[in-house]
């Protein structure tokens, strides 16, 4: 994947699509906080990830 990045990067910006990267965060702590902050927002949030790391996650104000 890290292979990738500078490839994925590339098309983003020719897009002018945004991304962030916060130094020393991993990716699923990244997300993990933005679907909180949607979940809180707007009512629930939904992550789809092969990541084991997300198994245990659950996003919801209710």
């Amino acid at each position: 994947m890290y292979v990738q990045l500078p490839m994925i990067k590339a098309i983003l910006e020719r897009c002018n699509i945004e991304w962030i990267e916060p130094p020393n965060y991993e990716a699923d702590d990244v997300i993990g906080s933005l679907a909180s902050e949607i979940a809180r927002r707007y009512g629930r949030a939904f992550v789809s990830s092969n990541d084991f790391d997300f198994a245990h996650t659950h996003y919801s104000s209710t």
